[in-house]
């Protein structure tokens, strides 16, 4: 009775990269913790299904308007989308990689939980026996969006495995950091995470999920950024394409969510980035306001990018 915004899973591909795919610079060790292509074809008919049926039950259950809009239930899921570049843009191998990893992905779950055609084989059509599935078609009120980073991808020209047929390019999604000495260096501005800044993928990411038929929120977007001196301008740019988006009408944008409000326990890396809009001290339990954190309080009051950011952060 007390919500009416629902989000089924975090991350479902996430899940499945940093599960599954654990080779060099690809996924993240987390559990199972295993290098095995068969069991990512497994599991992701797995995470797709699972969404749909949670989305059913949630429908069949919760007939409470919590909050008095007269909709007592929305839900969606929240999926981490990358902008994929090809490594070097002259390159025919990395431009068709970078297609391939957009592909993968970014658009193969909200495509199957908004139109029912899943590409379960992970080949680039859904015209397999199977495929065109009425059980997952309009499982999704809206779509959640997390976006961090510009990803590279580097083409093979041939197949990594043939159980994910498109899965012919290697990507990079992490730079050189204190926590990881040996990758590569940045190659523009990155975070203390070895997260490449790129804007304008927001856009890209929010001009596909604006093609799903569905309002969109932003449910994670910031950077580790422990120093403090780019959070400002990171929200400002990033906020700027956002707002940009709502008026070139590409997208049914609801909402903006910021990772986070505080610097947390991120995964394997402990406390180590700071992505808080106030700093904790896990010893001491006390919080500060970081000064990148005004940017976001004064567009969220005005609801708008003011003059003022303008002249501070405009080109």
């Amino acid at each position: 009775d007390l919500v009416d915004l629902w989000c089924t899973i975090n991350e479902p591909v996430v899940v499945l990269v940093s599960g599954f795919i654990n080779a060099a610079g690809v996924g993240g060790n987390f559990p199972p913790g295993i290098f095995n292509f068969a069991s990512v074809v497994q599991a992701i008919p797995q995470l797709v299904t699972a969404h749909a049926r949670g989305y059913d039950a949630l429908h069949a259950t919760d007939a409470i308007d919590a909050n008095g809009d007269g909709v007592a239930v929305a839900a969606g899921v929240v999926h981490n989308m990358a902008a994929f570049a090809p490594t070097s843009a002259t390159n025919p191998l990395d431009v068709v990689g970078a297609q391939h990893a957009d592909y993968l992905f970014n658009r193969v779950f909200p495509i199957a939980i908004t139109t029912g055609n899943f590409d379960a084989n992970l080949d680039g059509d859904v015209t397999d026996p199977g495929e065109v599935r009425p059980d997952l078609a309009g499982r999704s009120d809206f779509l959640g969006l997390n976006y961090y980073l510009r990803a590279r991808a580097t083409g093979l020209g041939v197949t990594v495995t043939p159980l994910v047929p498109l899965f012919d390019f290697l990507p990079t999604l992490a730079y050189q950091t204190v926590e990881n000495p040996g990758g590569s260096p940045c190659p523009t501005e990155c975070t203390d995470f070895g997260w490449e800044i790129y804007p304008q993928g927001l856009r890209e990411s929010l001009t596909f999920a604006g093609t799903l038929g569905v309002p969109v929120y932003i449910t994670e977007n910031g950077l580790a950024d422990a120093a403090d001196t780019r959070r400002g301008k990171y929200l400002y740019d990033h906020l700027t394409v956002a707002q940009q988006a709502i008026t070139d009408g590409v997208v049914d944008l609801r909402g903006y969510f910021q990772w986070s409000l505080t610097d947390n326990f991120e995964w394997a890396s402990g406390y180590y980035p700071r992505f808080g809009l106030y700093s904790y001290d896990p010893v001491t339990g006390k919080r500060r306001l970081r000064a990148g954190a005004k940017v976001y309080k004064t567009i969220a009051r005005k609801n708008g990018i003011p003059q003022s950011l303008i002249k501070r952060f405009g080109p």
